[in-house]
């Protein structure tokens, strides 16, 4: 039998329009779970940003409820190399600072060696690091041990206290080992160095209180300064503790000539981007939950989480956790303080001049109005957390939702791969049915084709007798 490569061929029919249309028919199925697949992704997607939207609007909500949040000071320094850091226990007043010294971490550095990969020691030994503020450790140097590696040992061990490297002045013996402590400050500065090997001692070991020939010493200083008269000694320069609430930070690489001018001042500028930072984390909320419930009248088409009962819950309790009253003060709802709710979009919105003036007459009342078991800030966090996260193992609402649409994909993809598998294999019974059809109908066309031709013959030969 012969064999057909397209089918229809010889019979003359359109079996290939015929399986196409089939196949077309039979793939129905097909893209109905697209659909559904496609439905589902953007469900998850618009999960993904409700999700960081509810982020992003509890951070906001976790500054705000931080004890005395608003209640923010700056801090001015009129020399760029005395940085002023505050926290809120600090007080509103003005300061004058005189940096009579730097800390300064001390430097030892040794006579020159003239080949640094040269054998120490021909056995073992050790080294006893022994630092001012009574902090002693012991390394082991091996036999062999060169001038390079024992570098490496002593920044290995951080506990020394230093720090290590080789210096190359050029000279005859050129290398030399310089050692620096790793803080600022006399308590950090070496007491000795002892080592176990008495000619590896004498060669590099090193006491403070009878120092010889082996070192060139620069000695650790304490910071020094003057606030308002009253001097400060420091092991570090950075200074924390001589003023409540205040740290200062002084640079060694600036010279201090004349006194330096610390002004501390409340920031009601801070307090305010604080709430308008709220704020906008609210509406976008809200903005991001109207963008995913919304329904397209031209185009009749509905949002990812239209008519979703979740992202309802959700808007209920944010909007929810704005309706209070604080029990008592003098500052009690968020729109004495300008701050109110536009009932048309359900959005905050912010009167300026209110906020400002609040800020400035009663900040401590606006700062409890947020901050607290009973601000805003925690009432916002409280009602947000069921849908970030769950309590104890359970996972909040949101990602519970998540995971169910994870698992929907993943039986439409089983469903997608087996239904695909079954219209494969009925598309290959057609074709192989078609075959045999069109080669039967070949055959009984060349049949027919056959009998007609004989027909015609037994005709003429009755006609020629």
């Amino acid at each position: 039998m012969a064999t057909i490569s397209s089918i229809g061929v010889g019979s003359g029919l359109p079996l290939d329009t015929l399986l196409n249309d089939l196949r077309k028919a039979e793939n129905l199925p097909l893209q109905l779970i697209e659909q559904r697949q496609d439905a589902a992704k953007s469900r998850l997607s618009g999960y993904g940003v409700l999700k960081s939207s509810l982020d992003g609007l509890q951070n906001q909500a976790k500054k705000l409820s931080a004890p005395n949040a608003l209640v923010t000071l700056n801090a001015q320094s009129s020399h760029e190399g005395v940085r002023v850091n505050v926290d809120s226990s600090a007080i509103e007043g003005n300061y004058q600072l005189n940096v009579l010294q730097a800390a300064r971490a001390q430097e030892l550095v040794t006579q020159g060696h003239s080949d640094q990969n040269a054998a120490l020691v021909d056995s073992d030994t050790t080294l006893t690091v022994t630092l001012n503020n009574g902090n002693s450790h012991e390394i082991t140097i091996e036999a062999g041990t060169t001038l390079s590696q024992l570098t490496q040992k002593i920044n290995a061990n951080s506990e020394l206290g230093l720090s290590a490297t080789i210096v190359n002045d050029g000279s005859e013996n050129p290398h030399r080992l310089m050692l620096r402590a790793r803080d600022t400050g006399t308590d950090a500065a070496v007491q000795s160095l002892q080592f176990g090997d008495t000619a590896l001692n004498d060669q590099l070991g090193f006491d403070s209180a009878n120092q010889t020939g082996n070192y060139s010493v620069q000695e650790a200083t304490n910071a020094k300064i003057e606030i308002n008269g009253i001097e400060i000694n420091s092991q570090s320069n950075h200074i924390k503790g001589a003023v409540t609430g205040v740290d200062f930070t002084i640079s060694p690489h600036r010279s201090y000539d004349e006194p330096i001018q610390i002004d501390i001042t409340r920031d009601y500028d801070g307090s305010k981007k604080m709430v308008n930072d709220f704020v906008k984390s609210f509406n976008k909320l809200l903005d991001d939950i109207s963008s995913l419930t919304k329904y397209d009248v031209e185009t009749n088409t509905g949002s990812p989480l239209l008519g979703d009962s979740m992202t309802r819950r959700i808007k209920s309790q944010v909007t929810q956790a704005l309706q209070f009253s604080l029990p008592e003060g003098s500052v009690r709802t968020l729109s004495q303080i300008g701050v109110e709710i536009d009932h048309t979009s359900g959005k905050l919105k912010v009167n300026d001049d209110t906020l400002s003036n609040a800020l400035r007459d009663n900040l401590e009342g606006v700062n409890k109005l947020f901050s607290g078991d009973q601000g805003l800030g925690q009432r916002m966090m409280d009602n947000i957390e069921p849908f970030l996260k769950g309590s104890g193992s359970h996972k909040g609402f949101i990602d519970v939702a998540t995971d169910s649409i994870n698992s929907e994909l993943k039986g439409l993809e089983r469903q997608y791969l087996a239904t695909q598998d079954r219209i494969e294999t009925k598309m290959a019974n057609y074709q192989r049915q078609f075959q045999q059809l069109d080669v039967m109908i070949a055959q009984m066309s060349q049949t027919s084709n056959y009998l007609a031709q004989q027909l015609g013959m037994l005709g003429s030969m009755q006609q020629q007798k």
